[in-house]
């Protein structure tokens, strides 16, 4: 447990390394990852969505941005999407492939016809252009 809660700490400090870096980018981090502490096991989150979807809308309303970028293909976000492009907010969605050849099973087919755009990531260009090999 002791060893997660470093890592994340180490995750969440890099997340807030680049918001200072990038004054425009400000990455939303909140609801509570659920651990089987017995089984050293991860079992989900719980309150993401509903947060996300609340401050997305927010950002819109207020209009604090004039883009959103989802990093989620989860549809449950199609209303608060629907919402925000209401109001005159684009919102892009990260479809991330992963293995090789890249497959995608993350994003909704009906989200990403919602959404203004689609950014593709693959999972191996991130790992070749960004992660330093282990000597």
């Amino acid at each position: 447990m002791r060893l997660e809660k470093k890592r994340f700490s180490e995750i969440e400090y890099n997340y807030d390394d680049l918001c200072l870096i990038y004054r425009n980018i400000e990455m939303v981090k909140s609801g509570i990852i659920k651990v089987d502490p017995f089984n050293q096991q991860y079992i989900g989150e719980k309150g993401v969505d509903i947060a996300l979807a609340v401050k997305m809308i927010a950002l819109s309303v207020e209009k604090k941005c004039d883009k959103i970028i989802l990093i989620s293909g989860d549809y449950d976000y199609a209303e608060a999407i629907k919402y925000v492009k209401n109001n005159m907010t684009k919102i892009h969605i990260v479809k991330i492939h992963k293995g090789n050849p890249p497959q995608n099973k993350s994003v909704s087919r009906d989200l990403a016809i919602l959404a203004d755009g689609i950014i593709d990531v693959y999972e191996t260009e991130v790992r070749n252009k960004f992660l330093i090999p282990v000597p």
